[in-house]
C-alpha cells in the first residue's frame, strides 16, 4: 500500500511480531513431523512492544460522562453500556432486553455475539440498573437506538460530542472504575 508520501509507514511491534510467530508455529510443525531437526524460528528476536497505560475513568467522571445532560444524544446509551460493562462494540451493538436478566441483576450474552464464542454474563452495577430501567424496551428489541444497533464495523462513525468526550476522559490519566473482580458475582 502506498501512500501520499510514496513510502509506507512502519507497522507496529505487534504486527510485525505475528510473522515470526507464525514462522515458529511452521518450525515446531515440521520437528515434529521429523522434516527438521531444529526450529531456526526460535533463533528469531520478538520486537519490544510498548503497553501505554491506559486508566480507567473516576467515578466523578463516570458520572458527569453517563449524566442526563446527554440523554437525548443517540450514542448516550452506547457509551453508558461501554463503560459500565466493558463489553466490545460490536457485542454491545447486539444487546437485547431479553438479554437483561432484573432477577439476577446481570446481563447475559449468548456465544454467538462475542468474540471468542463464549457465554459472557455482566453484573449490572446500581448505577447502570437505574438507567437501563429508564429506557422503555422488552423482549427481542435492541438495547440502543435502531441507528446505532444495526451500524456494522465497516460504517464510518460520526463522532458526536459525547464520544469525543469520552475518548478525551479514557486519554487523561487515573484510575478509580472498580475492576470486575471487585463487582458483585452474578
Amino acid at each position: 500500500m502506498t501512500h501520499r508520501t510514496g513510502e509506507r509507514p512502519a507497522a507496529n511491534p505487534r504486527t510485525k511480531n505475528k510473522y515470526p510467530t507464525v514462522l515458529r508455529s511452521i518450525g515446531d510443525h515440521a520437528v515434529r513431523r521429523r522434516m527438521m531437526t531444529y526450529n531456526p524460528f526460535d533463533a528469531v528476536e520478538r520486537f519490544a512492544e510498548q503497553h501505554p497505560f491506559r486508566r480507567g475513568y473516576l467515578i466523578d467522571e463516570l458520572r458527569r460522562l453517563v449524566s442526563d445532560q446527554h440523554g437525548d444524544d443517540p450514542w448516550w446509551m452506547f457509551v453508558v453500556l461501554a463503560a459500565y460493562t466493558g463489553l466490545r462494540s460490536e457485542t454491545i451493538r447486539s444487546l437485547t432486553w431479553a438479554m437483561v436478566d432484573w432477577q439476577t441483576n446481570c446481563i447475559h450474552v449468548p456465544a454467538a455475539i462475542t468474540k471468542f464464542n463464549a457465554n459472557v454474563r455482566v453484573p449490572i452495577q446500581p448505577e447502570l440498573r437505574a438507567i437501563l430501567e429508564e429506557q422503555p424496551g422488552v423482549g427481542p428489541t435492541p438495547i440502543l437506538p435502531p441507528r446505532i444497533a444495526t451500524m456494522t464495523s465497516d460504517q464510518p462513525l460520526a463522532k458526536p460530542k459525547l464520544i469525543c468526550s469520552a475518548a478525551a476522559l479514557i486519554r487523561a490519566g487515573a484510575a478509580g472504575i472498580p475492576s470486575a473482580t471487585q463487582l458483585p458475582a452474578c
